[in-house]
């Protein structure tokens, strides 16, 4: 399994392109249900604001495979060329696509909490690991990949 992230952002990509391959919140979920194929992509979220449009996903290939894949539902999806956007694209793989050094901006919380009721009632979606082994998962992950011990 792999992590991989595409976007691009006010840093990358002008306004006009932004915009093109932005998701309303109208197609956001039927996008979402398009990305999640369950056979390259198994897990996927989208964040689509005026700075920024990423996807961040798991996959079950190899982590190239899946950036392949997510431009080409990007392409699918906007209807467009990749050569209207490829040089403005960023991608990240596994921890680079997890794991992000830069400060918080000002206006972000502090902290954030995973809710999955919209999940659930949206897309029928349950969680089947409880939050004692997540955590125990999550940390034993944390200290061998991050840490290096």
């Amino acid at each position: 399994m792999s992590v991989v992230l595409v976007g691009i952002s006010h840093r990358t990509a002008p306004v006009e392109l932004r915009e093109q391959l932005a998701f309303g919140d109208a197609v956001l979920l039927e996008a979402l249900k398009e990305l999640v194929d369950r056979e390259t992509i198994t897990e996927g979220l989208i964040i689509s604001t005026c700075n920024r449009v990423e996807i961040l996903a798991t996959t079950s290939k190899h982590a190239m495979d899946g950036i392949t894949q997510l431009h080409e539902f990007l392409e699918r999806r906007h209807g467009c060329r990749p050569e209207m956007f490829e040089r403005h694209f960023y991608s990240f793989t596994d921890l680079e696509a997890i794991i992000d050094s830069k400060p918080l901006p000002a206006a972000d919380p502090p902290i954030t909490y995973a809710i999955v009721d919209k999940a659930r009632s949206l897309l029928g979606f349950q969680p089947h690991t409880s939050l004692e082994v997540g955590l125990d998962r999550f940390w034993a992950w944390y200290q061998a990949e991050v840490l290096g011990k």
